[in-house]
């Protein structure tokens, strides 16, 4: 009998307990790594799709206040209105300002269109001053309040697309502003506005304003917002396939003008 017990000890594998022990675990590992590679596959879908979302714009906001001199300096001397007296008025004019860029307004300085438009515009203001419209409380802050809206379109112009001067041709579209956009209405923040511009059917719309049609020889075509504000576009120079939306605006705005050594004789 011991001879025929150990026969069958031999006869049987001696990690036969252990085998069907894993035989009967099998499916559950088979399981457990199948939902491991599963669980894998799906967080590396999950941070693939999250990187091929492109980043929002960052909001373009301005900063400020800022300050600059007008004149770097020099003084500002003009006639005042003929009555019974000569008089003329001397300051050195300052503006307060926000901005996307603090150096914007000082570089207007290299564009030579700059200082004659700005000068004109002061002159035009105040030499239909008589002493008594600016002298007085009320008289100087009405005054520097006409300055302000005088100057605001030459200190801060129009851009169309990514000029470095107002007035250049914008590269992509052909368009740049128009002859009278010193006196344009359109105000609004370059970030946060557009031109639709469609030049194989010749048409042109300001944000959701009325589009306009053009012929492509007009060198002041007014457009207008939906709130009626206009501006003023050369379109003699636009591409003829361009469509697409080019940003429009003015990168910085005035809030109050200041003056130092105001002297009037």
């Amino acid at each position: 009998m011991a001879d025929e017990r150990n026969e069958q000890a031999q006869d049987t594998p001696a990690d036969a307990g252990a085998t069907g022990a894993d035989a009967a675990r099998g499916p559950g590992k088979r399981a457990l790594l199948l939902s491991g590679s599963v669980l894998s596959i799906l967080a590396l879908a999950f941070i693939a799709s999250v990187m091929a979302v492109p980043s929002r714009t960052e909001t373009q906001h301005y900063d400020g206040p800022f300050s600059v001199e007008l004149f770097a300096g020099e003084k500002f001397i003009c006639n005042l209105a003929v009555d019974s007296r000569k008089r003329y008025l001397q300051m050195r004019p300052e503006v307060m300002y926000y901005a996307y860029d603090e150096d914007y307004a000082l570089k207007r300085t290299d564009d030579n269109l700059y200082l004659p438009l700005l000068r004109n515009a002061l002159i035009s203001v105040c030499s239909s001053k008589t002493l008594e419209d600016i002298y007085g409380d009320v008289g100087e802050s009405t005054f520097m309040e006409e300055l302000r809206a005088a100057i605001a379109a030459i200190i801060f112009p129009i851009h169309i697309g990514d000029t470095t001067r107002p007035m250049d041709l914008h590269k992509d579209s052909g368009l740049r502003p128009g002859i009278s956009s010193d006196t344009a209405t359109f105000r609004g923040r370059f970030h946060e506005h557009v031109l639709h511009v469609d030049a194989i059917k010749k048409s042109v719309r300001l944000d959701d304003g009325p589009e306009v049609e053009f012929m492509g020889n007009e060198s002041d075509l007014p457009v207008r917002a939906a709130n009626g504000d206009v501006l003023y576009l050369d379109v003699t120079r636009v591409e003829s396939d361009f469509v697409d939306e080019v940003p429009v605006g003015v990168r910085g705005e005035i809030v109050r003008v200041l003056t130092q050594d105001l002297l009037i004789q």
